[in-house]
């Protein structure tokens, strides 16, 4: 935890269901290849067997994935939701293999039971994967927002299969997928919500009265030698300094440009002089709060009000609903922390700060109570500064 202090005066599906519509061909090299980006996981898979040659012309692909399976000596059972033709030539490949390969490369799936190989299409594998595979886990965020967790986490979910619902009012999320990949989805949140860096930063609100005039300025005094004579007499002041706080009380700074002193050649004597400082008015130190702030995040400080106005009104059955939003005005202090050299004995902290000065109040625009329009006048400042930890700035 680093401190630092700050002074403020005053936030597809692709199975062939129709043969008419979804004709297909395609040549197909067979080969060893990685999973599709697209694909749904596979449990089962074929390879080996005797090697063979073939070619294949515009063939219906269901006669293809039969004539492989009888080199093969396997016991196949094909989808009836399987259609298109098929281009292909095998040279020396093992059959099983060749098989299997023409399966992936339509998207098709298997599922090995007793000795028997169903081939289904992706749908019909996806609707088993969900009814026998997919079960349902509660995730629970410590420190990273739930929701922003939640929005990751629906990029993550298998195709077609997963599903995830964030709850609002536990701040929960339940993800329903295939086991490897809920397994995928704790991993990652275990490495990434974890806490962040936190910087406690502790302010002074300061309101400052200036009901009392203050006077601060020159004066000077230009005599001829010769005569004796007064030639300037003048005095220039400013009724507000620039005021500051200081160990032990306040410092009070003015500064007077532009005084016009004129060009005499003759001797004089020349008298000036600084007008003594004087207040009568004081600052009063509103608040002191003390906040967390984790690194990069931005925090809130308001000494204010929240003025509610009505914006619209509807009434139902007799009742009368008012609906109301509400104006944020007074002392608000944004900031949001970094730190550099963390590792170090004196870290620096940057802080970037906004500061607005406001105030708030109604104009009228008819009779209608629904008819006010709050009107917000406000100064804000924005700044960037760099403190070591513990400082003050």
């Amino acid at each position: 935890m680093f401190l630092c202090s700050s002074f403020v005066f005053a936030e597809s599906d692709k199975s062939f269901s129709n043969p008419a519509l979804e004709h297909r061909e395609s040549k197909i090299e067979i080969s060893s290849s990685d999973r599709l980006d697209n694909e749904l996981p596979r449990y089962e898979t074929l390879s080996g067997g005797k090697k063979v040659n073939a070619h294949f012309y515009k063939a219906e692909l269901s006669d293809v994935l039969r004539t492989l399976a009888n080199w093969s000596k396997l016991s196949v059972i094909l989808s009836p939701k399987i259609y298109g033709t098929v281009t292909m030539r095998i040279r020396n490949i093992p059959v099983k293999t060749a098989f299997y390969s023409l399966v992936r490369a339509h998207d098709l799936y298997i599922l090995k039971k007793d000795g028997l190989i169903k081939v289904i299409t992706r749908k019909e594998y996806a609707a088993y994967l969900r009814a026998k595979k997919v079960h349902s886990q509660v995730f629970r965020t410590r420190f990273i927002p739930a929701e922003r967790f939640y929005k990751v986490v629906r990029q993550l979910l298998t195709p077609e299969i997963g599903r995830a619902v964030f709850d609002e009012r536990t701040s929960q999320v339940v993800v329903t997928d295939l086991p490897e990949r809920i397994a995928h989805i704790k991993e990652l949140l275990q490495k990434t919500d974890i806490r962040n860096d936190t910087i406690r930063v502790q302010a002074q609100i300061i309101e400052i009265d200036y009901s009392d005039e203050s006077e601060v300025g020159a004066f000077y005094k230009m005599v001829d030698m010769k005569s004796h004579r007064t030639m300037v007499d003048a005095r220039f002041a400013s009724n507000r300094a620039i005021i500051t706080q200081t160990s032990g009380g306040l410092k009070i700074q003015a500064v007077i440009d532009d005084v016009p002193f004129p060009n005499v050649n003759t001797p004089k004597s020349i008298e000036l002089g600084l007008s003594a400082l004087g207040i009568d008015g004081e600052a009063i130190t509103v608040s002191s709060p003390s906040l967390y702030v984790e690194e990069n995040a931005v925090g809130t400080l308001m000494v204010g009000q929240e003025i509610p106005y009505p914006v619209a009104q509807a009434s139902n059955f007799g009742i009368v609903e008012t609906k109301f939003e509400f104006v944020k005005a007074g002392m608000i202090l944004k900031l949001r922390p970094r730190v550099e050299n963390k590792f170090s004995d004196n870290p620096l902290i940057h802080l970037d700060l906004e500061i607005e000065n406001s105030s708030a109040e109604f104009i009228r625009f008819s009779d209608s109570e629904t008819s006010k329009a709050p009107q917000k006048s406000m100064s804000k400042a924005r700044l960037s500064v760099r403190c070591f930890s513990g400082q003050s700035v």
